[in-house]
């Protein structure tokens, strides 16, 4: 959220929809956002494949710029493109208006070990890993995903 008027927002209910093809069924997550910081409330309706519907409130304002909440997505193991879009985005029962922007995401199979992205995974591919662990170099965004071996969101060697 950018451009937070001085009065804050005390609600906000938005739609997000995406492509099951790519996503399974996603989890809000709270935690470092302005929804959570402010201990606000938000809940997800999953029902509809393909629709996150989102509502929170709080009994503060939420003044400032940042991140309202953070969708945590499944994905299907598909390579493809895809966008995710926001639908129905209102706040404070619609004023002031919200002025929405859609996101495009490519997915990339990812080769669990690969870190120089060709599809195998070899010597050269530990070798890389461990030159990026000790800050020697630095791989590619996909190089990285596929280098976190067990999930963590840490490269070791």
């Amino acid at each position: 959220m950018q451009n937070t008027p001085s009065q804050g927002y005390i609600s906000y209910q938005l739609e997000v929809l995406y492509d099951t093809t790519y996503f399974r069924a996603p989890g809000l997550v709270n935690t470092g956002t302005l929804t959570g910081s402010n201990g606000w409330s938000a809940l997800a309706n999953t029902l509809t494949p393909g629709v996150i519907r989102v509502g929170a409130f709080g009994a503060g304002n939420i003044s400032s710029d940042g991140d309202l909440i953070k969708l945590k997505f499944a994905l299907t193991g598909r390579e493809g493109s895809s966008q995710i879009k926001l639908r129905n985005f209102v706040v404070n029962s619609g004023n002031p208006v919200v002025q929405t922007v859609n996101g495009n995401f490519t997915l990339i199979a990812r080769v669990c070990g690969d870190a120089n992205v060709d599809g195998s995974v070899f010597a050269e591919d530990a070798s890389l890993t461990l030159q990026h662990s000790i800050g020697i170099i630095t791989l590619t965004p996909q190089g990285i995903v596929n280098a976190d071996v067990d999930g963590s969101g840490n490269i070791t060697y």
